[in-house]
């Protein structure tokens, strides 16, 4: 094991002998105040080199939620710590091995661009958490009272917070205990989980039967959708950003060159069987490329989404159930909140429900392949008739009605006329490549709210010029909101920027343009930012000052602060 002195955040080692055999010096004595086999470990928060966070309280203990609650293995190390290499190397392995107990690497109190070069050298995949200060270490006993780090470190955690293995330093071999010991934390969380579904379905049962009905079609709770009836339409984000509409590929009002069948699969990353049954439907979508199978995930951080995509290699299309909705409407989650997975609906391209199944065991497969094969064939003999595309009806062609262009204030309506936004042809994007940006309402400081909606109407129309951005509409807004039953029904709603953030990251949008129109003196002000809904973080700012009239602010200058706020120079 090896003792490193940690220096503080900013203040470098001068002397680097001393560093390089500190760096060699082996301590073979036990390290004070370290955790034993059988204490509970103390809850704590790091960020994650990924981005996001990471909370001990949410994965293990009595606060987890039960559907969440995993094993876990925490390692501490930093880069110059040469049995550190050999070990991360190991759990590179067994992290393949057993996919349901998650391996966190902590370095201890290295600046994140050491992390990213020492990532990057090894082509490491393992989670990474970043104990800056080395709080977490002295937590956990791996820091001593002199400041020295024993390194490797590493703890292995059960679901119930208590840590049942405990390992300081590496040497060759050492891996065979830990297969050993993490073989024996996965059949107890196995267990746990079948516990929690049998658990799970004699709880519906008994409401079901307390209700009167069968299991299988109650007023609510899981299974209540059977094979026959018409899938419930519905919206969500996609992983990738765009969105994903159920009326737009099966049913009635799915246009015939774009209907096909569907799968839609409710998981979640901690859900052992569904891992199997993800396996098996990207192997069946190569077999069936006529049929679009779509996982989704439920309640889960799109952080954690992002994790189990690249640590599974995943190629199926996912989309983002946030919120839970959509599994309410297909009877995945019941009425106590408590999600049935895996939940796959098998739907025709007319919207009927063609196959349902819950849970998974090795050869339902079979069945699914089965049902893909009945769906082609039905498919291959029903020819697609030519779409024969409509004219644009006069009344749609023509401009905006007369009682909306004339709500707008006569101050600002003589304004001067403003040259149209340029567009690059270089920049423009096709309209389904382009990012979906929300623009909510500019807050008015010393203006009207009518004369402050009128700039923000402008914007709009500025940003939908721009050839960049695809703007989420109003309109299209609330539709999403009252169809998902979300607890608000628009921007409008929203009295701060993190409630429109929220809304925005719902619906889908992965930008939103935010600011104020205000006045000071005689000059009147715009201010005007763009949010990354994923990060939180203000990409792109831009500002108008003009003294003057109202109406000058609609002229040239926004025009060019809008080039400014887009990159479109």
């Amino acid at each position: 094991m090896t003792a490193i002195r940690l220096a503080q955040p900013g203040k470098p080692i001068k002397n680097m002998k001393k560093l390089l055999l500190l760096l060699t010096t082996i301590i073979f004595s036990q390290a004070f105040g370290q955790l034993e086999v059988g204490a509970t470990v103390p809850s704590f928060y790091l960020p994650k080199y990924s981005g996001g966070s990471f909370y001990m309280s949410k994965i293990v203990g009595p606060k987890a939620k039960p559907n969440m609650r995993s094993p876990v293995v925490l390692s501490f190390f930093q880069t110059t710590c040469i049995p550190c290499k050999a070990e991360i190397a190991e759990f590179e392995k067994l992290d393949k091995e057993f996919p349901a107990i998650p391996i966190y690497l902590i370095d201890l109190s290295e600046k994140k661009e050491l992390v990213t070069e020492y990532i990057e050298k090894y082509n490491l995949e393992l989670r990474m958490l970043l104990d800056k200060y080395g709080v977490t270490g002295k937590k956990f006993g791996v820091v001593d009272e002199a400041g020295l780090a024993h390194l490797p470190n590493s703890f292995m955690i059960d679901a119930d917070g208590v840590v049942v293995y405990h390992h300081s330093g590496f040497k060759p071999g050492d891996e065979t205990i830990y297969r050993e010991k993490l073989t024996e934390l996965n059949d107890k969380h196995s267990a746990y989980l079948i516990a929690l579904e049998a658990e799970k379905v004699a709880a519906e049962e008994a409401a079901a039967a307390a209700a009167g009905v069968s299991a299988g079609g109650g007023k609510s709770g899981a299974g209540k959708l059977e094979v026959g009836m018409k899938a419930p339409s519905f919206f969500l984000p996609k992983f990738s950003g765009k969105s994903f509409y159920m009326s737009r590929t099966v049913g009635a009002k799915a246009k015939p060159e774009n209907k096909k069948p569907v799968v839609i699969s409710f998981f979640q990353t901690t859900c052992v069987p569904c891992k199997a049954e993800i396996a098996q439907f990207q192997i069946l979508q190569e077999e069936f490329p006529g049929i679009d199978i779509y996982l989704v995930d439920l309640n889960e951080p799109k952080e954690l989404v992002a994790e189990y995509i690249d640590r599974f290699d995943l190629q199926l299309k996912m989309l983002l159930d946030r919120y839970g909705s959509v599994g309410k409407k297909y009877g995945v989650v019941d009425a106590r909140g408590l999600a049935h997975l895996p939940n796959s609906f098998i739907i025709d391209a007319d919207g009927i429900i063609r196959y349902h199944h819950k849970g998974f065991k090795p050869g339902d497969e079979e069945k699914y392949r089965e049902v893909f094969r009945e769906l082609t064939d039905d498919t291959i003999s029903k020819p697609v008739s030519a779409h024969i595309a409509t004219p644009v009806p006069a009344q749609i062609a023509t401009a905006v009605p007369a009682q909306i262009a004339t709500a707008v204030p006569a101050q600002i309506a003589t304004a001067v006329t403003a040259k149209p936004l340029t567009v690059d042809p270089v920049k423009t994007i096709p309209l389904t490549e382009r990012k979906a940006i929300v623009i909510i309402d500019f807050k008015s400081v010393g203006v009207s709210e009518h004369e402050a909606q009128t700039l923000t109407n402008r914007l709009t129309t500025h940003m939908v010029q721009s050839g960049i951005y695809r703007v989420i509409e109003r309109m299209e807004i609330q539709q999403i909101l009252a169809e998902q039953d979300y607890h608000l029904t628009g921007l409008t709603e929203c009295e701060t920027d993190k409630c429109a953030m929220e809304i925005g990251l719902f619906i889908g949008a992965e930008q939103m343009l935010a600011g104020s129109f205000g006045k000071m003196g005689s000059t009147y002000t715009v201010d005007m930012r763009i949010i990354d809904l994923g990060t939180g973080d203000i990409v792109r700012t831009a500002m108008v000052n003009k003294p003057g009239m109202i109406d000058q602010i609609l002229g040239e200058d926004l025009v060019e602060a809008m080039q400014r706020l887009i990159g479109n120079n």
